[in-house]
């Protein structure tokens, strides 16, 4: 978290990160009162907000599946092993001779997208480009929260 967000008052509160929530909440509260929205809309937003995150993770786990970037077979004994990542070095855990758990991975991951993919027809596309433009907007914001940092603590080395 930036620490431009991690500022207390003296009651303990990061004020910075509650004047943003406030600020965010209330640009949304009047967009909705500004379109003519009503509540259900609001939800069917915050529910598409969910759906792209897992729309992306739910394909990308089945692009892993498919190519088998996470499982390595290796030649002397045709084991199925598959990588665990650890922070500190790779450790192996060695599954079943077969391949009827990467398989069943790509089932749950195929399942997930199809859901993924329901909910978001469903929603309809206006909330989810509405949610697009927020995460845009969002990741413009902490791009340029990373810039100032840095360029803050560039300018206290000198």
């Amino acid at each position: 978290m930036p620490t431009f967000f991690l500022r207390l008052n003296v009651y303990g509160v990061p004020y910075r990160s509650l004047w943003v929530s406030t600020i965010v909440v209330q640009a949304l509260l009047y967009m909705i009162r500004r379109w003519g929205l009503s509540y259900l809309d609001l939800a069917k937003i915050s529910s598409c907000s969910t759906i792209g995150p897992y729309l992306v993770t739910a394909a990308y786990a089945l692009k892993l599946c498919i190519t088998g970037e996470t499982y390595i077979y290796p030649e002397n004994d045709g084991e199925l092993i598959t990588l665990i990542g650890a922070r500190e070095g790779i450790t192996l855990a060695k599954r079943d001779g077969n391949s009827s758990e990467r398989y069943r991975d790509m089932f749950f991951a195929l399942m997930a997208l199809i859901f993924s993919i329901g909910m978001l027809c469903a929603a309809g596309w206006e909330s989810f480009f509405l949610v697009v433009a927020c995460y845009t907007f969002a990741l413009v914001v902490k791009l340029l929260l990373i810039f100032c940092t840095h360029i803050h603590t560039d300018a206290d080395q000198f």
